[in-house]
């Protein structure tokens, strides 16, 4: 896959790498390093992702062998000072703005208004068609208390010129708030401060880097390939006195159709998870639905997930096969596994 307007697999936009070059204080060499990976596309099998036999080989390869944790372009806000409240279509230009009743309207560039559900399910009115994501973000339920929240990410004055620096330095002083002289801010870039950093641990586990607090990891669900539970995890800072330290978090389980806004102490996160879970469902139906019955990851953009397939395949061996996904019987002196069925898309 190549960048129409370069030819190549970058586009023709800043780089990570030159917005560092901006910024307000000194960048680690560490974020500058580029990852070394052969060019080109990775294929993946799509059985890979549901078949009960590569299931059971991860499990035989890959999961009882490796250490385990314990434990699209932005819409324009219009600034009534709410992160629920209006926003402007970055496509459409139409304004979304959200409902007493949690419902959407979209008022197109007519003046028109229509009437969407969470879903971008349409209701009433003269546009038919609404972006669900947007949707999903403004309307439908909230955590108690974020009705009139203000915005996450504020307006720089417009005397401002180096926003990016303006805000790492908003940032500076709440760690400071929290931490005290504990942590040396004026050590850490702007990049660091600011910026949606995340590591990706192989085979499950992603901790965000620098000062946000998320981790994710993914475990099999017992012996369901079809399914996985998916942990959100959130490490604040810890205060500098240890009797300030809080209590253990209790673990809260929502099931496959409950609605993320049901764990109030995720925040605002609760919102973002739930438009982001709102595409999962098409993806795994696409996947068995495909003719071509396999993935393509592109070159730069997902060299993150093409390094975790050749991590993957080099863990399950030869017993499978790159192309097909199609698995091997194992050898007479290998533990097998009980016979059942080989994983069809039904």
């Amino acid at each position: 896959m190549t960048e129409t307007l370069t030819g190549s697999g970058r586009s023709a936009g800043i780089s990570y790498d030159e917005l560092f070059d901006n910024d307000t204080h000194p960048v680690s060499e560490v974020l500058r390093r580029v990852g070394e990976h052969t060019p080109g596309n990775t294929r993946v099998p799509a059985r890979v992702y549901y078949a009960y036999d590569v299931h059971d080989l991860e499990v035989e390869r890959l999961w009882s062998r490796v250490w385990h944790l314990d434990g699209r372009p932005r819409p324009e806000r219009i600034d009534d000072g709410k992160e629920y409240g209006r926003w402007r279509h970055p496509l459409s230009g139409h304004i979304y703005e959200r409902n007493d009743d949690g419902l959407v309207a979209v008022t197109d560039l007519d003046g028109n208004i229509s009437t969407f559900d969470e879903h971008g399910n349409y209701l009433d009115g003269a546009q038919t068609q609404a972006d669900p994501h947007l949707c999903k973000w403004i309307g439908g339920p909230l955590p108690p208390g974020l009705e009139e929240m203000p915005l996450m990410t504020p307006h720089a004055p417009p005397e401002v010129d180096n926003v990016r620096g303006w805000l790492a330095d908003r940032k500076r002083s709440q760690v400071r708030r929290q931490v005290g002289d504990a942590i040396d801010v004026e050590a850490v870039s702007d990049a660091e401060m600011i910026d949606s950093i995340f590591f990706s641990v192989f085979p499950n586990w992603s901790p965000w880097g620098c000062f946000n607090p998320i981790m994710y990891r993914f475990r099999p669900n017992g012996d369901n390939p079809q399914e996985c539970i998916f942990e959100v995890m959130l490490f604040p800072l810890a205060p500098p006195d240890p009797a300030d330290r809080p209590a253990p978090a209790k673990v809260r389980h929502l099931g496959f159709d409950d609605d993320w806004t049901l764990a109030p102490e995720l925040g605002p996160l609760s919102k973002i998870f739930q438009q982001d879970s709102l595409n999962l469902p098409l993806v795994q139906q696409g996947l068995r639905a495909q003719e071509q019955q396999e993935v393509i990851f592109a070159s730069y953009q997902e060299t993150k997930i093409r390094h975790f397939y050749e991590l993957y395949f080099d863990r399950l061996g030869p017993r499978i096969d790159r192309s097909t996904g199609a698995v091997a019987a194992a050898s007479e002196t290998a533990v097998g596994v009980a016979a059942r069925d080989n994983g069809s898309a039904d």
